[in-house]
């Protein structure tokens, strides 16, 4: 498998989730979700130009703890495609944006990193942190 979708999202997430200390399925669940919960934030800024910035750090700080890093990266691409510009600035601060990302989506899309234009409110709001 190596492209992710709807179809296989939550297969590809557990193929690529390497967290020794889970013990159960919830928790698995648990670390998956966050990925919503980010998503919910970005919605959130898009309506309200308000944003957890730290919490969303936090989150994916988390998910690149217990994800493969790049597949953790297509998957959040993959999920924000409508949102790279909000993703892209954290994923920089981070350290995990990378110049290409490929096999985005079951018809294997390609993505130049330097193509998405980052929102620059959310720029100068990380850059104070």
């Amino acid at each position: 498998m190596n492209y992710v979708s709807n179809e296989n999202f939550m297969l590809y997430a557990a193929r690529h989730y390497d967290n020794p200390f889970c013990t159960t399925e919830k928790e698995f669940h648990e670390d998956v979700n966050r990925i919503k919960l980010i998503h919910k934030m970005f919605r959130r800024y898009d309506n309200d130009k308000v944003i957890n910035d730290r919490l969303i750090l936090n989150h994916l700080r988390l998910l690149y703890n217990v994800f493969d890093a790049t597949h953790l990266t297509r998957m959040l691409v993959f999920r924000f495609s409508d949102h790279l510009h909000y993703l892209k600035p954290f994923l920089i601060l981070l350290g995990y944006w990378p110049e290409r990302i490929t096999n985005v989506g079951s018809l294997g899309i390609n993505i130049i990193g330097s193509d998405i234009v980052m929102d620059m409110k959310l720029v100068e709001s990380l850059r104070r942190i």
